[in-house]
């Protein structure tokens, strides 16, 4: 971190200046140096220099247009910034250490609102607005509230000035567009789709293209079939910043092609903070009303089950794990045989819900209190921040309708209650100006509670009838620690960055209950009942050490080189139980017109009218390491103001293992050591137009069940999923440029071009099987695909009188791509897949916000508009089925924000109205539609109180 002059001043209390601006055009300065500061201080404006004596007011008549207006100390120490007086606005204030380049800027806010500013140690503070000629006799600065802090990490700064492709999103605007986790929020920037509510696609790449990180730390997935981490886990009120790099650069994880879903959480605070925040939401079409449910636990509210759903722990020693119970005489093999009336005894000891009810759906309702300090003192500052949150919401599919002729045609009903809880903290401490050690605990409980019944008729005219009962906790626990030091090293500062971080995810899914009717009978074959549990331990270790230089007196350049270690370990149970019917099962009636809970009821496993039946395969469990050790070395180099390039290679070395404890003959491993090379240009035509352009090499590595050589189940489907040994790491050459252009420092538009060819593309597959296997899924490599697109990103200000602010921002993609399919895909997915795009891949993509700030009543109103376009939710077998589509959809939602303030004090009423149109969703194969259903519109209130 740069020691820059105003942060090294303060800590020793020795400078401070105020700017006031006028409506004559005036800008005073005022300057209050300590007698202890002997350095010479002037301002210069347009040129001309002037001294700045200690307590003192020096003003100038400004006419319109914009003026250069520096703040000089000695040892060519710049604090520069733009005032136009046509616009009333102060703008690119910027700071500047001994010209070896490194740069920060703020918010550029309306004069009016700068009145009596205060830079001050890098922050930006604001005070009681007073007269020049007061000022001028005034030799002491007003009391001050922190408004703003400056900082290089500032996201405006962050896409303009790096070195590549990166779009961000910061906490403002998560609270202005209303989005409460990470996959809402970033389904707002340009090039990002969120798929299933929870995982990203960027510039048509699913997760296997995407790297992601918490804190500059790899994280740990909660999903046992794929690699990607589930975005909605993660609420918005702990979210600091969201960075998507797009173009990859050394110092990224190589398996960065479609982008880098960097996520920092909230930082330290300025000042002692407390709030509290309360909400309540309400849809329109489900609260009150009627949603499916059933009898669950004491502990359901909270999202955490109080043990009602837990397996007997003696039921599951005594079939070996759900996978071996024979019923029959111990006599005749008293190894092998369990007696009848020992086996009901296992069967009696499940508890006995299986039956489906209605409840009233309940108001949305949300709760969170946080509170921080930081504190001053002789060796540095110390602060902390931490925040608890709750969060119960309720969503239910309506007028839900399956028209699918090969599987179900009928309706259906869902219903799922979710609750998030979560708590963060933050402390850290501070010092010579700028190191920092923090530490970060991150505690995260999301609950999804699913009642689905689905009636109609299957594919050969049979009566159909589905339940599913199903209770899923993921939970995330974090831990890291780091570093941000600077060593002075003859004239350059040298920079050293460390991270060390342990987390666990834990997916748990205890009791999940499916069962069936077929032609109004139980069809005991598909009933079946699940625990399942996946806990994954992560340990992660990273170091960065900079270097800058100067060669001669026109470039600045900066030699990086850094390392990590990541070392993620999973285990995977499952165990599955099903029913059969006894040797006295006519005794009963299995017909649906029958309390299923009588059926299966004890008293009928006693009489061995049902029997319990093991499920489990050798292979439903199973144990995973992936390791990815990594080296890098990277080059920045500087031409004057026009030219920068960014030069790095990457050495990473991926291993992953697969075993399973029951069936040691399945067990694989994967090793992949490869080098990427990176290469990233930007030219700069004058102060508002720059060009941007870039070459990389990275890869894609294959998922642990994309691998597996045994049979498995998706989670949520119970499709078979075949894994593929013989899969190969995929590499990809990547082409990027984007030219933007800078309005102002807020006013901006760009246009990026990206073309990506991908080798051996792992696709989701039909498997070569007959029966219901042949409605599995499996994966393979294709020969290679290629994708292309375009991206145009813009924001303009359409009302800005100091009062007021009206302003529009957007972003369109259209992306294009190709897969060369090997003979088999083609042969199974049939001719009309030839040249397909990739799965989950929108040619379409487009956002619209407009938004208006009433600064005197200070009010906020916006419209989000957000669209997708049709993209391939899934491969199906033959052309004459092709694959299912998801129809794109256009949501619209509005925001509203009032902040009501009283002396130190603050109370913000926000509403949200969501998903205002409703529109469809909708899954279409061959241009029928084959399922459907709406969500209903939302409205949303939140106050919070700030003291």
């Amino acid at each position: 971190m740069k020691k820059l002059l105003f942060t090294r001043l303060a800590s020793i209390a020795v400078f401070t200046a105020g700017i006031t601006a006028h409506a004559a055009n005036e800008l005073a300065i005022q300057a209050n140096i300590s007698q202890s500061d002997q350095r010479a201080y002037s301002i210069r404006v347009d040129g001309n220099t002037q001294s700045l004596p200690g307590n003192s007011v020096v003003t100038f008549d400004l006419s319109e247009g914009s003026h250069n207006v520096q703040l000089l100390a000695e040892g060519d120490e710049v604090h520069a910034f733009t005032f136009n007086s046509k616009q009333n606005q102060l703008t690119d204030i910027v700071i500047e250490v001994n010209a070896d380049g490194a740069t920060e800027t703020i918010r550029s806010l309306p004069a009016s609102d700068m009145d009596n500013s205060i830079i001050n140690a890098g922050t930006l503070v604001r005070g009681k607005a007073e007269p020049a000629a007061a000022r001028a006799s005034n030799a002491n600065i007003e009391e001050v509230t922190v408004v703003a802090k400056v900082s290089v990490s500032s996201l405006e700064e962050t896409e303009r000035y790096s070195s590549n492709v990166i779009d961000t999103m910061g906490e403002e605007e998560m609270e202005r567009s209303g989005d409460t986790n990470v996959a809402l929020a970033m389904s707002r920037i340009v090039g990002v789709t969120i798929q299933e509510g929870k995982y990203a696609n960027v510039r048509g790449l699913d997760g296997r293209y995407i790297s992601s990180t918490l804190n500059g730390l790899l994280m740990p997935s909660t999903d046992p079939m794929r690699r990607d981490v589930q975005l909605d886990l993660f609420p918005a009120n702990i979210i600091g910043a969201i960075e998507i790099q797009k173009s990859y650069s050394a110092d990224l994880l190589g398996s960065t092609t479609g982008g880098s879903v960097k996520m920092k959480t909230k930082g330290l605070p300025d000042e002692k903070t407390t709030e509290i925040a309360l909400g309540m939401g309400y849809n329109f079409d489900v609260t009150g009303d009627d949603i499916l449910s059933y009898r669950g636990s004491d502990g359901d509210w909270a999202g955490y089950d109080s043990g009602l759903r837990d397996i007997p722990s003696n039921v599951v020693n005594a079939t070996d794990g759900g996978r071996s119970l024979t019923i029959c005489d111990p006599s005749v093999d008293p190894v092998r045989c369990t007696a009848p009336l020992t086996a009901a005894s296992y069967g009696v000891q499940f508890q006995d819900d299986y039956n489906l009810s209605q409840k009233t759906a309940h108001p949305d309702v949300a709760a969170s209190i946080s509170h921080g300090n930081i504190v001053e003192h002789s060796f540095g500052e110390i602060g902390y921040y931490g925040t608890v949150g709750y969060k119960y919401t309720t969503k239910d599919r309506l007028d839900a309708e399956l028209n699918d002729p090969s599987a179900t045609v009928g309706e259906y009903a869902r219903s799922t209650q979710n609750t998030n809880v979560n708590a963060y903290f933050i402390t850290g401490y501070q010092f010579d100006g700028g190191d920092e050690i923090l530490s970060k605990t991150i505690y995260l409980h999301n609950t999804d509670d699913i009642a689905r019944r689905e009636v109609g008729t299957d594919n050969e005219d049979n009566g159909i009838e589905r339940v599913v009962l199903e209770w899923v906790e993921r939970e995330f626990i974090a831990q890291h620690f780091s570093g941000d030091h600077a060593f002075a090293v003859g004239d350059q500062d040298h920079i050293l960055d460390w991270n060390a971080g342990y987390s666990v995810t834990d997916r748990y899914e205890p009791d999940r209950r499916t069962y069936s009717y077929l032609n109004g009978v139980l069809a005991t074959s598909a009933f079946e009942r699940r625990w399942s549990e996946l806990d994954e331990d992560s340990v992660d270790l990273s170091v960065d050490y900079k270097i800058p230089f100067t060669i001669g007196d026109d470039v600045y350049a900066e030699f990086k080189i850094g390392a990590l270690y990541s070392d993620r370990s999973r285990e995977v149970e499952l165990i599955r139980f099903g029913v059969q019917r006894g040797d006295n099962a006519d005794e009963i009636s299995f017909a649906d017109t029958e309390n299923l809970e009588d059926v299966l009821s004890y008293y009928n496993y006693v009489l061995d009218r049902v029997r319990l039946g093991t499920n489990t395969t050798d292979t439903d469990s199973y144990d995973a390491d992936e390791d990815v050790n990594a080296a890098y070395a990277s080059a920045l180099f500087e031409f004057g103001e026009d030219l920068t390039v960014l030069a790095g290679v990457r050495q990473e070395e991926f291993t992953q293992d697969l075993t399973y404890p029951n069936e040691d003959t399945a067990s694989n491993s994967l090793e992949s050591d490869e080098t990427l090379p990176s290469l990233a240009l930007t030219y700069r035509f004058d102060s508002q137009f720059q060009l941007r352009a870039g070459y990389s090499n990275t890869v894609s590595y294959p998922g642990i069940i994309e691998r597996s050589e045994s049979l498995s189940y998706d989670p949520d489907t119970d499709d078979p999923i075949f894994g593929n040994p013989d899969l190969e790491v995929s590499t990809i050459d990547n082409f990027d440029l984007r030219l933007e252009y800078y309005i102002t420092d807020l006013e901006t538009i760009s246009l990026a071009l990206f073309y990506k060819d991908i080798d051996s593309p792992i696709e989701r597959a039909v498997p070569d099987a007959s029966g219901s296997a042949a409605d599995g899924i499996t994966y393979r490599n294709a020969e290679s695909a290629e994708l292309e697109g375009v991206e145009l990103d813009f924001t303009k200000y359409l009302i800005d009188t100091g009062d007021t602010l009206a302003f529009i921002s957007g972003n369109v993609s259209y992306i294009d791509s190709e897969v060369e399919l090997d003979e088999d895909s083609i042969r199974l997915e049939g001719e009309d897949s030839i040249g397909r795009e990739l799965q989950g891949q929108s040619p379409w993509l487009a956002n619209l916000q407009f938004g208006f700030d009433d600064y005197q009543d200070q009010q906020k109103f916006t419209l989000l508009v957000n669209f997708f376009d049709d993209r391939i939710y899934r491969v199906t077998r033959g052309g004459n089925n092709g694959p299912e589509y998801e129809k794109g959809r256009v949501s619209v939602d509005f925001t509203y924000e009032k902040t009501f303030e009283r002396l130190e004090d603050s109370v913000v009423l926000k509403l949200k109205l969501k998903n205002i149109l409703d529109e469809e969703f909708e899954k279409e194969r061959n241009g029928q539609v084959i399922e459907s259903y709406t969500e209903g519109t939302s409205l949303s209130l939140g106050l919070s109180y700030e003291f």
